[in-house]
């Protein structure tokens, strides 16, 4: 500190930023992987309906039993800066082309589509890991 001045900011975090480190929230998590444990069981059925009930609703609800619970705090955890990485436009796209290829795989029971999407939602992770060292800079 410089005469009660902060020398670093922290920058606000945006929209989407904020979107992801609510996943770092233990309730949100809890609730997002149990929407796609029972979205995936209900694709596999071909049940599109169920599917998009489960698996919306739960991270619908999720993400509002945790919305605005000091996402700032949360950023600062080690969970959340891993969600931060991850909220980069690219990693999310990654995602986005990941789940619908798995998506598809599952209501069509096609294993290899839903290993081909799996394997993109990695690279999208491995493209975030790619980016610890950036964790300082940005």
């Amino acid at each position: 500190m410089i005469r009660g001045k902060k020398l670093l900011k922290k920058r606000k975090l945006s929209l989407i930023e904020k979107l992801y480190v609510q996943h770092a929230h233990p309730i949100n998590l809890i609730m997002t992987l149990v929407g796609i444990m029972w979205g995936v069981y209900f694709l596999w059925l071909q049940n599109i309906l169920l599917a998009a009930i489960f698996a919306f609703g739960f991270m619908i609800i999720g993400h509002a039993s945790v919305w605005g619970e000091n996402e700032d705090g949360l950023a600062e955890t080690w969970l959340g800066k891993i969600m931060i990485l991850h909220s980069h436009p690219i990693n999310t796209l990654f995602h986005l082309v990941g789940t619908f290829i798995v998506a598809v795989g599952l209501y069509s029971n096609v294993i290899e589509m839903i290993m081909w999407g799996v394997t993109i939602l990695l690279f999208g992770h491995l493209w975030g890991w790619s980016r610890v060292h950036l964790l300082g800079e940005e």
